[in-house]
């Protein structure tokens, strides 16, 4: 089976497994076979990105499916105010500094925006935070192992 969440903000495909819309990157439907769909999505931790395949019972089906999948992808892109390929540029250097986490140390901020062409320094980045009222631990990065920034 295939779900939507009432709010449109995931789907569900088994009673455990879900994932958001804002993780898509890539919906296909191809005539060539019309009862399957494909869904490419990452989050923020992973290296790349995963394919789930679906069968339908109908083309039909699978027609709205993909159709009403691409639709919201593009929604929760143009909320954000970015093009997708921007986005996709976004995720992709999020991802080669991230070492799967979700949360970035200020030396991966840094590589961050290193991947982007840009360079910022520390002091630039915690006054960035400052500005933006971020929580202070995303102001610096201490290693626990060492006690040092």
């Amino acid at each position: 089976f295939l779900q939507l969440s009432p709010d449109m903000s995931s789907i569900r495909w088994s009673w455990k497994k879900m994932i958001l819309v804002a993780e898509l990157t890539t919906i296909l439907y191809s005539p060539a076979r019309p009862l399957n769909f494909r869904v490419y999505y990452s989050d923020a931790a992973q290296q790349t990105d995963l394919e789930l395949s679906f069968l339908c019972r109908k083309p039909r089906h699978a027609q709205h499916w993909a159709k009403a999948l691409g639709l919201l992808h593009r929604i929760n892109i143009t909320a954000w105010g970015i093009a997708e390929s921007e986005l996709k540029r976004l995720k992709a250097a999020f991802r080669s500094v991230s070492g799967g986490r979700t949360q970035l140390s200020l030396e991966q901020q840094q590589q961050f925006f290193s991947c982007l062409n840009l360079y910022v320094g520390k002091d630039e980045l915690r006054r960035f935070h400052l500005i933006c009222g971020l929580p202070p631990e995303w102001s610096y990065h201490v290693d626990p192992a060492t006690g040092q920034d």
